[in-house]
């Protein structure tokens, strides 16, 4: 038995479904730190922007239940797809170390491990701290925000991706024991953001920026991130003119079909209004499909492919989640559930397909590609960004851009893969804020977290 399958047997169940009250008896232990951080230094703070409350504000891929995508996709905020795509690459600038190759990655989504020093030494079963230098920062510190999307490269699981909120991109080779700051010709403050990685070539990327900073729009790098450029045909009509669009981006999906295209969501409005649709290119960003919203959407949306190229859903934090099968010509609301302010991710189980979906005060749960949800896990005044599963147990934890404060500190949650209804406490370590985003590592069977002001972790599950 599995240090972490003992883990779980010893500990309280927590049953969530639908309406249910906050999990109580969480033990107030000290925020365990396990790990050591990198070495490398930091960008200067933009310590000025939005704070939000997720009880007054309030993020998916690809499958059906008849048809699901490979099963265990990750659709985060910026990660990867699972099939192969389109790509571009160049071999860098000189002088600088030559960017991952190319790869054509196996069944698993990587194809080795291959880091360039010494990886952590890791626990089974414990989170350990993995942060780049001042970018772990407990409860109470200042700035509030901090760490993002993390992402893992699809043809070697030893490189790891991190965006921040005003503090810079980061890369490490070695699994997260050092970090170098990447992405030095974006305008600073960098602009908190997420990405995605070709799945055919890792040197082809993509990153958003938006809500504050100054590399906001839509960003492409040919070489594993080192530099960005934008394209023409979106700086074109970035302008809120009539019939364009503004260069304050929220997400950016990429079809795991075809890595050229590209949805984006958006942090404000379009034309000077209060609701902002989707766009949409089929060429990696030279032009742009524009698809208007719905009245009442709002702004500040994630957007998801589901199970084909024009299937999609749309959340939004003041009018639920809305669904596409013709993409974008017309749209069906799904839920009323909002979604957690900053954008969610989802995950498809692989035990049974189910699809989870992050939202405000409890996770989504859906058996029919998004049709219709349920709502699972315990119910918390905040919400849930990110859901991920290693084949045996799902895991979570409640976050809010640097300001969780009804169940913190807080433990993670876990739940039997084939469940999602009933979780417990994995261990008795505590965290001031859940994560933004979550990826796993299935060749070294390692959980990646990156929690916002409380810095980046690893835990090794297998």
């Amino acid at each position: 038995m599995s240090l972490i399958a003992a883990l779980l047997l010893a500990a309280p169940l927590i049953a969530c479904k639908g309406s249910v009250s906050s999990a109580e008896g969480v033990p107030a232990t000290v925020h365990a730190r396990a790990g050591s951080a990198g070495t490398s230094g930091k960008t200067a703070v933009d310590t000025g922007g939005e704070s939000a409350s997720a009880a007054s504000r309030t993020a998916l891929d690809a499958g059906t239940a008849s048809n699901p995508p490979a099963a265990g996709t990750l659709a985060a905020i910026g990660g990867a797809g699972a099939a192969a795509g389109s790509s571009g690459a160049s071999s860098g600038s000189a002088g600088k170390p030559a960017p991952p190759p190319r790869c054509t990655p196996n069944p698993s989504g990587r194809t080795s491990f291959t880091p360039t020093g010494t990886p952590p030494k890791l626990t089974s079963g414990q989170w350990s701290n993995i942060s780049p230098p001042g970018l772990y920062r407990p409860r109470g510190s200042v700035p509030s925000y901090g760490c993002m999307d993390i992402q893992i490269d699809p043809c070697n699981s030893a490189v790891l991706y991190l965006t921040t909120d005003s503090e810079g991109m980061w890369r490490s080779t070695d699994a997260g024991a050092s970090w170098t700051e990447i992405g030095k010709n974006l305008p600073t403050p960098v602009s908190p953001g997420v990405m995605q990685i070709d799945p055919s070539n890792p040197q082809h990327m993509y990153y958003i920026g938006g809500v504050r900073g100054q590399s906001g729009g839509f960003w492409v790098s040919n070489d594993s991130g080192d530099t960005w450029t934008q394209p023409a045909g979106f700086l074109e009509k970035a302008n809120n003119s009539v019939g364009g669009w503004v260069n304050d981006v929220y997400d950016v999906k990429a079809d795991p079909n075809d890595f050229k295209h590209v949805l984006l969501g958006f942090h404000s409005g379009w034309e000077w209004k209060s609701d902002a649709g989707v766009l949409e290119s089929k060429d990696g960003g030279e032009s742009w499909i524009r698809h208007p919203p719905m009245a009442g959407w709002g702004n500040g949306h994630s957007v998801w492919f589901l199970s084909n190229s024009n299937t999609w859903l749309l959340g939004t934090q003041t009018n639920g989640y809305w669904r596409t099968e013709d993409g974008g010509a017309n749209w069906k609301k799904v839920s009323d559930q909002l979604m957690q302010h900053g954008g969610t991710s989802a995950y498809y189980s692989k035990k049974n397909g189910a699809l989870y979906v992050g939202a405000l005060f409890q996770i989504l749960r859906s058996f029919d590609d998004g049709k219709t949800f349920d709502l699972v896990a315990p119910k918390v005044g905040d919400g849930y960004y990110a859901i991920v599963g290693d084949g045996k147990f799902l895991y979570a934890q409640p976050g809010n851009t640097g300001q969780n404060g009804t169940r913190m500190p807080g433990n993670y949650i876990v739940s039997n893969e084939d469940d999602g209804v009933t979780w417990k406490n994995l261990n008795d370590q505590t965290f001031s804020d859940g994560p933004y985003r979550m990826a796993f590592d299935e060749l070294q069977g390692v959980v990646y977290s990156s929690n916002w002001n409380d810095g980046v972790w690893a835990l090794k599950v297998q």
